[in-house]
């Protein structure tokens, strides 16, 4: 939506958002905060986890403009979870000042919350085919996400003698194209018939909250 507003910074404390709280039920999420003195709308950007707002630009977000009228009857603002994934939703105080429209520049931290709605769950499988008459074997990987999934998020580890038990436990080698929805399978990799691979999150600490693997 385009419209007409200027923009310019929080003059003090008081007319900071205050509070984001998101929270789930189902596949509804409501997002709450404290309200600055004096604002009746705010405007609201959803966006993915690592994009930059730019608040001059609100036409290019999904965002909304809601009323603290709106707010009260529906105790916060509602919206409904239509994929999982990691987002972020940014909140600015739209006031009128001198007859323009104002967006109010926050300091980007308590007036943006970055919230989980659910994992992304990755399932993968190794295929093994024997070569006759040779040591080696072939290796087929299949990842089988049910949403995209970036190249940085997996690796493949191999060991000799047993199946890898984690990441650190064998030759970690990182997997070079993203991963779209759906069946990804990879080309073939040969290894000697000793030897054993497995998928695992290249950082379980950062990727954890957002993605589940299972193996099939």
């Amino acid at each position: 939506m385009d419209f007409e507003f200027s923009v310019r910074d929080k003059e003090n404390d008081r007319e900071q958002i205050k509070d984001l709280e998101f929270t789930t039920d189902g596949h509804i999420f409501t997002l709450t905060w404290m309200w600055p003195y004096g604002v009746d709308s705010v405007y609201i950007f959803g966006t993915g986890e690592n994009e930059d707002i730019q608040i001059n630009m609100p036409q290019k977000y999904n965002g909304k403009l809601y009323t603290r009228d709106e707010y009260v009857e529906f105790n916060g603002f509602h919206g409904r979870i239509t994929s999982i994934g990691r987002y972020k939703y940014s909140i600015f105080p739209y006031i009128k000042e001198n007859g323009q429209m104002v967006l109010v520049n926050q300091n980007g931290v308590d007036n943006c919350i970055t919230v989980s709605t659910g994992k992304i769950h990755i399932e993968y499988l190794v295929k093994e085919r024997g070569k006759l008459f040779s040591n080696k074997k072939l290796v087929t990987i299949i990842i089988k996400p049910e949403s995209f999934v970036p190249k940085d998020v997996l690796c493949y580890v191999k060991k000799v003698g047993s199946m890898p038990v984690c990441k650190e436990d064998g030759l970690v080698f990182p997997f070079i194209e993203d991963f779209n929805s759906g069946v990804n399978i990879m080309p073939d990799i040969e290894i000697y018939k000793n030897e054993y691979i497995k998928i695992f999150l290249t950082d379980g600490e950062k990727y954890g909250d957002t993605y589940e693997l299972f193996r099939k």
